[in-house]
């Protein structure tokens, strides 16, 4: 196997975990702790900054370190 070509499945796990991962993160965060965001920022804001965080926290699994 060449490496262009693991390099090439690399990347789509990578976009697997990080797309499949971050409902079940948003999801968790929602449940337990979800009323933190909520008066943190406020009830529209709050959401807003959860699955903005839930992303970004996955992100950063994704390679041990923070990424952008």
């Amino acid at each position: 196997m060449s490496i262009e070509r693991i390099l090439t499945w690399r990347k789509v796990l990578q976009r697997v975990y990080k797309y499949g991962g971050q409902p079940f993160v948003r999801d968790y965060l929602a449940k337990n702790h979800g009323e933190f965001f909520d008066n943190t920022f406020g009830k529209k804001t709050g959401k807003a900054m959860m699955h903005s965080f839930a992303g970004r926290l996955v992100a950063c699994c994704l390679e041990g370190k923070y990424n952008d």
